[in-house]
């Protein structure tokens, strides 16, 4: 399970495994949720590739987690 996670200063956040599962619930926090995560592309303390989004606190965890948990559930 992909886990949402809290950074007090800069907000929510979801680590995703691979770029297209990204670019996939990136699409469809904006299209159908109308809400708009920053995302980010970056190397780990490994050099491996992560992708994160980003979100506001006013968005709320139990909804990001509820989305999330959706996009794998139907996509599993």
């Amino acid at each position: 399970m992909v886990e949402v996670k809290d950074d007090e200063e800069f907000g929510l956040y979801v680590d995703m495994p691979d770029y297209d599962s990204f670019d996939e619930i990136e699409d469809i926090f904006i299209e159908h949720h109308d809400i708009e995560p920053l995302g980010a592309q970056f190397k780990d303390d490994l050099g491996e590739e992560m992708f994160r989004l980003w979100f506001d606190h006013s968005v709320g965890r139990k909804v990001v987690q509820n989305v999330v948990d959706q996009y794998f559930q139907d996509n599993s």
